[in-house]
């Protein structure tokens, strides 16, 4: 950083500051940081920082100079350029975002101490590789006493992308005429061999054409554009140097060799489906199971990098979003690969993931928490007792035990006989992918759970740890190569700043495929975030709208599901199986494949079997199918304090589910007798869904959960798979070639939500402080209110939560 302040610092001391000078580009091609001058919708074109001198040459001496300085990730960028406004300095501040693939917008503000603001705004739309359509407004408030203007431009590839033709036309107020005037400027430039390019250009407001030369030395770049007209007039009169700095590789004139990279991936705080909502200061903690996955396959295929190393620091998940992470690591190792894992401490989930690597390193004050896995529960039917609250629920099936916690002082029989076959499948599934990994006998690796929790020296004697090491000792390790010295350590980033220059115009896939996140406990009305977790719960308005929206969008040819939910209102989860049913017949149908993650039980399988296919993780929780019903009574609470009740009623049954009384037998009967037909409406259409007998789906019911695995032998899914082989059976639904390349396009779109801020940075709630322990009984007083709000459920039994 200190480099660069000097840097800067030099040049702005170097010379004048002249108008606004920059290299003659088209406002349908910039995509460098001289979009600051042309099109700032051109910035989110190419990533990382840049850094450009433009100079007017007059007498062969560079005496006057502007400055451009953009920074930001591809999709997003930002600048500000500094150049001389008559007698005082002047800036422009610009911001460019891609809104989709191939469609950029952008806008400035041009401001000095001598004028008011002054707005630009830009896009840039490449429907193909070959062609480029840009505009831009200026001065649209009319400021300062200056006329708008508008310039737009069209550019065509017809050889690829080393030859580019543009024709811009500028519509320029003319106040004498009162009308607009109409000139025009052409753009040619070509790359003759790596990192030589040569330009032409004509432009007809100032007649003036031009040549110009440039050379680029992979970050660096220096070019020159020199009049060869006779006018003697415009701005390029006596030509315009450049010399630019990029972060991002471009293509040199002379080779380097490639470098061995290593690239460092941090897993620490929550690996949640769906996009990370916006927190206070950015992006909240948090990433995505599928941008986890995406990157480290597309690291895979790329040359210059020859491994992985993994910072396991805490991260959050189930462990089937874990495992998925785990063959996106496997694929990467069978591209001939390594994958290195570092760890301060680890605990069942942290080993799990780290055990996949080539190396596991564990630092020599840390140690490994390798205990087994288990199921905790809360119980507080007697603390219910205590308060004079009576629970009142009915369930159709033994297995069904979602309101358990607050009718049982225990867990009943049926439900420690779900939860240890559950419990069997998971297990095996953990133990079998670390021996494997680890090259181990599965039951030498279980007796190493059983004598879990590990020191470091235990872990390393154990054979559980290659070698104990402090984290700064990782990169010289990783670095030297065993005395070679051949590798580089670099953070993604880092990398995704730095590399390669995007010179392909990049364009709207064609095809499109939704990936639409269902996610959380399933409600009527808007999709909401808890005030007290900030966990979101999956709104049936919310979720018919984005099936509606995917299923009319034109361009989406098939459906992902994504769905980690334990269930909840039988209403609301009836509209989203109408909504996916919809969508999977008629004229217009599409393709709807599911992708079962963490959990996938009651609602969250109701509103799958609608779907063409399912797809679940070996450990997923899914199945429980059932239905339960009921309230709270507060009689005897009212009776404590003394408080007395009065109602008045036309109807029998007109509070029937009033909380100011207990149920009656017959209110008992009446509630069975209605849960019961709601119970049959899930059985018939999982046998519908499923072509499985409507008896047999009785029989599998029951409130009765499963493993992934399970449930693919009785038939609740299809196959076993995460999001990327989801994604490819939706590829294969919708006929679209295999090497077709396809855009992803995810719903919902959540609008912004100012108290998301507050929650994601933990000002509003302190959750980010809080106990893990308190944090579930939250979880917990959360399903409460939904009991309490909804009458009729499918719910998963209890919050299911492994210990990691």
């Amino acid at each position: 950083m200190k480099k660069w302040l000097v840097v800067i610092g030099f040049f702005l001391c170097a010379g004048q500051l002249a108008a606004q000078l920059a290299p003659p580009q088209s406002v349908a091609t910039t995509d460098n940081v001289y979009a600051l001058r042309w099109n700032p919708a051109g910035l989110s074109a190419n990533s990382g920082s840049q850094f450009g001198i433009s100079s007017l040459m007059q007498a062969n001496s560079y005496d006057t100079l502007s400055y451009y300085f953009s920074s930001g990730t591809k999709g997003s960028a930002s600048g500000l350029a500094i150049y001389q406004n008559g007698n005082s300095l002047a800036y422009r501040f610009g911001a460019g975002m891609e809104l989709a693939k191939g469609s950029y917008f952008g806008y400035g503000i041009d401001f000095s101490k001598q004028m008011h603001a002054e707005f630009a705004l830009g896009m840039i739309y490449r429907p193909a590789e070959f062609v480029s359509i840009g505009a831009t407004m200026n001065n649209f408030t009319g400021s300062n006493g200056l006329n708008p203007n508008y310039r737009a431009g069209l550019a065509l590839r017809p050889l690829g992308p080393r030859v580019t033709l543009a024709a811009d036309a500028l519509f320029k107020y003319n106040p004498v005429k009162s009308e607009y005037a109409v000139d025009s400027q052409i753009n040619l430039s070509a790359e003759i061999v790596n990192g030589i390019n040569l330009g032409a250009y004509y432009d007809t407001q100032t007649q003036t054409a031009g040549i110009g030369f440039g050379m680029n030395l992979s970050h660096f770049g220096a070019s020159g554009y020199s009049d060869v007209s006779s006018s003697g007039t415009g701005l390029y009169n006596n030509g315009i140097g450049n010399v630019d700095y990029t972060e991002a590789t471009r293509h040199s004139l002379f080779s380097h060799p490639k470098q061995n990279k290593y690239i460092i991936l941090e897993l620490n705080g929550p690996i949640i489906e769906g996009k990370p909502p916006l927190g206070l200061f950015g992006t909240a903690a948090g990433r995505s199971v599928a941008s986890i996955i995406f990157q480290i396959d597309k690291y895979a295929k790329n040359d210059d990098i020859r491994g992985i190393v993994l910072f396991i620091n805490n991260p959050t998940a189930g462990l089937a979003k874990l495992q998925e992470i785990r063959e996106a690591l496997q694929r990467f190792q069978a591209s001939g690969k390594t994958v290195i894992a570092y760890m301060d401490r680890g605990g069942n989930s942290q080993y799990f993931l780290a055990s996949v690597a080539d190396k596991v390193y564990l630092n020599p004050a840390g140690d490994l928490w390798l205990t087994g896995v288990s199921a905790q529960m809360l119980f507080v039917k007697g603390l219910l007792h205590k308060a004079g609250i009576k629970a009142e629920f009915e369930h159709i099936g033994k297995y069904k035990s979602a309101a358990d916690m607050f009718t049982e002082d225990t867990i009943t029989t049926a439900n420690a006989e779900q939860l240890n076959a559950y419990l069997d499948d998971f297990y095996e599934t953990f133990t079998q992918a670390i021996a494997h990994s680890r090259n181990m006998d599965i039951d030498q690796i279980k007796s190493m759970v059983d004598n879990g929790p590990y020191s470091a020296k235990g872990a390393l004697k154990a054979g559980l740890v290659d070698s104990l090491i402090y984290r700064d000792q990782l990169r010289p390790l990783v670095e030297d190569d065993g005395g070679k010295g051949s590798n580089t350590l670099i953070s993604d980033s880092d990398y995704n700043k730095k590399s390669n220059w995007n010179y392909t115009w990049e364009t709207p896939k064609k095809d499109k495929i939704a990936v639409i996140y269902a996610i959380g406990e399933i409600t009527t009305g808007k999709s909401e975030r808890s005030p007290f977790t900030g966990i979101s719960n999956m709104g049936s308005e919310t979720m018919v709208k984005a099936i509606k929206k995917a299923r009319e969008n034109s361009s989406v040819k098939a459906i992902v599901l994504r769905v980690d939910s334990p269930g909840g209102s039988a209403l609301a989860s009836d509209m989203i199986w109408r909504e996916i049913a919809k969508t999977t017949t008629g004229e217009k149908a599409k393709p709807v494949i599911v992708s079962m993650s963490d959990v996938a039980g009651s609602g969250g399988y109701y509103i799958a079997v609608g779907a063409d296919k399912i797809l679940a993780d070996p450990t997923t929780i899914t199945g429980s199918i059932g239905v339960i019903g009921g309230k709270f009574s507060f009689e005897g609470l009212f009776d404590k304090f003394g408080i007395k009740t009065a109602t008045i009623k036309r109807g029998e049954n007109a509070d029937f589910m009033g909380n100011f009384h207990d149920m009656s037998p017959g209110d008992h009967e009446k509630l069975y007798a209605l849960i019961s037909d709601t119970y049959d409406d899930f059985i018939t259409k999982v046998s519908e869904g499923r072509g499985i007998p409507k008896d047999s789906v009785d029989q599998l019911g029951r409130g009765r959960i499963y493993s992934g695995l399970d449930a693919k032998d009785i038939g609740l899914v299809d196959e076993i798979g995460g999001i990327k082989e989801a994604l490819q059976e939706a590829k294969s639904a919708a006929k679209i070639p295999e090497d077709e390349e396809v855009g992803l396009v995810y719903y919902p779109k959540y609008s912004f939500d100012f108290f998301d801020l507050l929650n994601d940075s933990g000002i509003f709630t302190g959750q980010t402080q809080l106990p893990h322990q308190l944090k579930q009984v939250m979880a917990e007083l959360d399903r409460a209110q939904l009991l309490a709000n909804e009458q009729v459920l499918y719910l998963l039994p209890y919050t299911l939560k492994i210990n990691e």
